[in-house]
C-alpha cells in the first residue's frame, strides 16, 4: 500500500480544531524521556517485543537526543526532572495474511509531551510499516529507529493535540463486500492507514474501542460499500462511510463520504483506490470541520445508509 501522503503542518491542524498552540520551534525548555520504551498492552493487541537482547528503542532515543540537538535530554526518571517530559510506549504488529494486499508488520511509537507541572502539551502517534515480514526480529526493529526518532523530533517543534482514530473500521454491511476482498486484502485498515499518514502523526490509530474513549477522536463506520473486482464489465463500485469526530462527549464535526468508481480490475485494487479517495476528502474536511457535510461523490440527497 503505497502512495504519496500529504502532510499536515501541526500549526494549520491546531487552528482548525480549535486547540491552542501549546509549543514553539524556538523553546529552550529542556524535553526529558527514559533510556527505554515500555510496550502498551502486548497481550491485548497481540504484540510482543523482540525480546530484552533488542536495544531497538535504545538506538531510537539516541537518534532523539542526536537529532533534538541540546534540548533532548536522556533521564531514568524524566517525571521528576526540571523540564517538559516526553513519555513513550511502544507496540510491535506481525504481517497479516498472504494475499494480493496482505499487511506488512510495523513498529509505532506513541507519545505524550507532558509540561514542567504535568499537563499534556500533546500526544502523537507514528507508525512505520516499510518493511515485510516479522518485526520480531531485531534487526529490523532497529532499522526503523532512526525514522521513527526524526518523525518524533519534528513532531517536537510544533506539538499538538492528536485525534485517534481505530484500528479497524468498522462495518454496518459485511456481506456487501466481495468475499474474495474479505479474505485477501486489508480492506477495513487502508482507510485509517492512508489518514493518519496524510496527518503525519497528529490523527493515529489505536487498538482501543474508539467509541468510548476520551479526548479527541474520529469515528469512521462503512455503512454502506460495492467493493468487487472486473473493471466495467461489474459496473459501478462504491465505499459509503460515516464519520463524527468527536472532543470527549461532544461532536465537533459530522459527514457522509460516498465514492464511486469502475476502475479497478481486482477486488484489493478497487478496496485501494476507494479507501484512498474517501481518506484524501476527510482530509480535506479536517481542515475545517462541519456538521453533516457530504464529501466527495455524496450531496444533500445521498442518505446515511443505502436502501
Amino acid at each position: 500500500m503505497t502512495r504519496n501522503c500529504i502532510p499536515l503542518a501541526a500549526i494549520v491542524l491546531t487552528s482548525l480544531l480549535g486547540l491552542q498552540e501549546v509549543a514553539n520551534a524556538g523553546s529552550s525548555v529542556p524535553i526529558h524521556v527514559a533510556p527505554t520504551i515500555p510496550y502498551s498492552s502486548p497481550a491485548a493487541d497481540g504484540a510482543g517485543s523482540p525480546g530484552p537482547q533488542c536495544a531497538w528503542d535504545d538506538s531510537l532515543v539516541k537518534y532523539l537526543v542526536k537529532y533534538g540537538g541540546n534540548r533532548v535530554a536522556v533521564n531514568p526518571r524524566p517525571m521528576e526532572a526540571q523540564g517538559q517530559k516526553l513519555i513513550l510506549t511502544a507496540r510491535l504488529g506481525p504481517s497479516v495474511g498472504e494475499g494480493e494486499k496482505a499487511a506488512p508488520g510495523w513498529i509505532e511509537v506513541r507519545g505524550t509531551l507532558l509540561d514542567e507541572s504535568g499537563k499534556p502539551l500533546g500526544d502523537f502517534g507514528f507508525r512505520d510499516a516499510r518493511y515485510s515480514g516479522s518485526l520480531h526480529k531485531c534487526k529490523r526493529a532497529i532499522q526503523l529507529a532512526e525514522g521513527l526518532a526524526d518523525n518524533i523530533v519534528s513532531w517536537l517543534e510544533e506539538p499538538t493535540l492528536g485525534i485517534r482514530i481505530a484500528e479497524t473500521i468498522s462495518v454496518l454491511r459485511e456481506d456487501s463486500v466481495d468475499p474474495e476482498i474479505r479474505n485477501s486484502c486489508p480492506w477495513n485498515t487502508e482507510l485509517p492507514a492512508y489518514l493518519s499518514g496524510m496527518f503525519s502523526g497528529n490523527v493515529y490509530r489505536v487498538a482501543e474501542n474508539i467509541d468510548t474513549a476520551r479526548g479527541k477522536r474520529l469515528v469512521l463506520t462503512i455503512i454502506d460499500s460495492r467493493l468487487l473486482g472486473g473493471g466495467i464489465y461489474t459496473g459501478s463500485k462504491w465505499l459509503k462511510v460515516s464519520g463524527s469526530l468527536m472532543d470527549d462527549e461532544r461532536e465537533i464535526g459530522s459527514f457522509i463520504a460516498l465514492r464511486h468508481s469502475f476502475r479497478g480490475w481486482t477486488g484489493c485494487a478497487i478496496s485501494d483506490r476507494l479507501s484512498y479517495q474517501v481518506a484524501y476528502d476527510i482530509y480535506n474536511w479536517m481542515q475545517s470541520p462541519t456538521i453533516n457535510a457530504r464529501l466527495g461523490d455524496a450531496d444533500a440527497t445521498t442518505d446515511p445508509v443505502q436502501p
